[in-house]
């Protein structure tokens, strides 16, 4: 899906070189690296996010955090065994 209907808020990461990295909150891609912010402007203007990728993180963004199993009930003596 290209970013031409809305633009999107990238992310930067500054790097120890003083480059810095732009990275789509979508897709989790580094769309680019650079030292001038124009032109990670262009670069993000351009991306699109691949597909199969962004799938992939769709369904992992519906995943619960916490585990679905109930909370393990100690049971009588098992305390004991523990030592």
């Amino acid at each position: 899906m290209a970013h031409d209907l809305v633009r999107i808020e990238c992310p930067h990461r500054s790097n120890p070189d003083g480059t810095i990295d732009s990275i789509c909150p979508r897709c989790y891609t580094t769309i680019g690296t650079s030292t001038w912010e124009y032109e990670l402007e262009r670069l993000e203007a351009e991306h699109v996010c691949n597909t199969i990728e962004l799938k992939f993180f769709e369904t992992l963004k519906k995943k619960p955090v916490a585990s679905a199993r109930p909370a393990y009930a100690v049971q009588p003596g098992m305390a004991q065994m523990r030592g």
